[in-house]
């Protein structure tokens, strides 16, 4: 047979989340020893926030591994519109015995259509 040996993980995936109207305390993805956890090793690239605001709002979501860690802080001040907020180049390795859930701290009435999208590779075996 043949073997491709490739210098980075070329297996890539995404996984979003869709909030109507996120309130402070939902939780996304389970909760901390209920917390969604991958098949096999991956590392979290980056996660992405997107929402809508009318005009005064505030959004702050945690990424937690399910031991209550903070992966990222995503946090959205700005209204009057739609905003993205972007942490990217995370690098945080998450095993089958481990996993991650979106804390919702804060979100004010004004805050609609959330979508939050976790970018990841497969690492190589």
């Amino acid at each position: 047979g043949v073997v491709y040996n490739f210098k980075e993980n070329v297996r890539r995936g995404t996984m979003s989340a869709y909030l109507s109207a996120p309130v402070s305390g939902d939780k996304v993805w389970g909760s901390e020893q209920s917390a969604w956890s991958p098949a096999e090793n991956i590392t979290i690239l980056g996660a992405k926030m997107q929402y809508a605001c009318a005009e005064e709002g505030v959004l702050q979501m945690v990424l937690k591994d399910k031991n209550g860690n903070t992966i990222t802080n995503l946090n959205g001040f700005s209204c009057g519109g739609f905003y993205k907020v972007e942490a990217s180049d995370l690098e945080y390795r998450l095993t089958p015995d481990n996993g991650m859930y979106v804390d919702v701290v804060s979100s004010t009435e004004g805050v609609t259509n959330v979508t939050v999208t976790i970018e990841f590779v497969y690492d190589n075996r």
